[in-house]
């Protein structure tokens, strides 16, 4: 009997997995499930981007190996969790900054400017 796929399954349309050092190729690539995302150069050296990413209802889940990279977007439809799996990472949070790390991921919401400064190192 073959696996049945659960109705809330992922399509292949809201799968992504790429790598690049290209902001504007990063952006183009996310587009589908992160309109209106912006990427530019944080920091020194080259921009390099390892992405994993699945849009589910409501939620987007994103795995992440990047440096050098700032990602900003406005609103979305859903919520993202993000994860860096190497380093840390800033995202805003008010104000101000915070790091995150493979041991706390971060929450993004829908109705909140996504700014995030992204490295492989720790800052």
């Amino acid at each position: 009997m073959p696996a049945r796929i659960p109705p809330n399954a992922p399509s292949a349309e809201s799968l992504l997995r790429f790598a690049t050092g290209d902001g504007d190729e990063f952006a183009e690539r996310m587009a589908g499930l992160a309109p209106g995302l912006s990427c530019t150069s944080f920091g020194s050296g080259e921009m390099n981007a390892e992405i994993c990413a699945a849009g589910l209802p409501g939620v987007g889940m994103f795995t992440s190996t990047l440096k050098n990279f700032r990602v900003r977007s406005h609103a979305r439809a859903f919520y993202g969790v993000t994860i860096p799996l190497v380093g840390c990472s800033q995202f805003r949070v008010g104000s101000g900054y915070q790091e995150f790390d493979r041991s706390r991921g971060h929450l993004a919401h829908p109705d909140r400017l996504f700014d995030a400064r992204m490295d492989r190192d720790a800052f």
